[in-house]
């Protein structure tokens, strides 16, 4: 496990169902979405997230912080999460860049 993500709330108070931490895995990993609460899967490649996030202001707030990210505007408690992501997959980018071979 690479790290604990926090968890977030949406403007209702919700606490959506989110992953709760960040591992590395040697496959890749299935989603199998809830069709009564997700309209659409995004897959989105690290580095394009990672790209998306680098242009954001580095404090967003909740009007600033959001992704464009394959057609869509990624916002609230998902763009929050996202947010976390980034820095905690920059943080183990860094680790490993670092690390003498």
């Amino acid at each position: 496990m690479l790290s604990v993500i926090t968890p977030a709330r949406n403007m209702a108070q919700f606490l959506p169902d989110t992953l709760d931490s960040v591992a590395a895995l040697a496959a890749p990993l299935r989603a199998v979405p809830n069709e009564e609460e997700i309209a659409r899967l995004l897959e989105v490649p690290v580095a394009d997230l990672l790209a998306a996030d680098a242009r954001l202001p580095s404090e967003p707030d909740r009007l600033t912080l959001r992704y464009p990210l394959l057609g869509e505007d990624v916002w609230g408690a998902t763009a929050r999460i996202l947010r976390e992501f980034a820095a905690v997959v920059r943080d183990a980018l860094g680790a490993r860049i670092a690390a003498p071979d």
